[in-house]
């Protein structure tokens, strides 16, 4: 699969910052970039990798899979999902959806955050509870 890259006014667009400010985060070394001719192109990973490092307090993916372990099936289970991600975001998309889903005799959830490449979490459930979630 070919990564997303973005043009500097697109990542300023994303950080809402200036394009100067994307040079001189380029500049510092603080985004690594792929030249294409006089274009900084920027690959969807390291921009991501920058809005971990550089918002303070967002939760992992780590942090919400163990939010999720062990957590109570209830009435209001995708609401209560959705809560386990609490100030996550992925390139500057915070909205969570969970879907259920039918495989055979198993049934899963999916939860993502509202993005094309976002990264998705299964998280399986067996006699009420939440038994087992990853990135997939």
């Amino acid at each position: 699969m070919i990564e997303t890259m973005y043009t500097t006014e697109e990542v300023a667009e994303i950080l809402r910052v200036g394009v100067k400010a994307v040079y001189y985060k380029i500049q510092k070394g603080k985004l690594t970039t792929v030249r294409e001719g006089k274009r900084h192109l920027i690959k969807e990973s390291v921009l991501q990798a920058y809005i971990v490092a550089n918002t303070p307090g967002m939760i992992t993916l780590d942090e919400i899979i163990k939010n999720l372990i062990g957590m109570e099936k209830s009435d209001d289970f995708k609401e209560d999902v959705i809560c386990a991600f609490e100030d996550y975001s992925y390139l500057g998309e915070s909205y969570v959806y969970v879907e259920k889903q039918q495989n055979g005799d198993y049934t899963y959830y999916t939860a993502k955050v509202d993005h094309v490449n976002a990264p998705r979490i299964t998280i399986w459930v067996e006699d009420g509870y939440v038994v087992n979630a990853y990135v997939s």
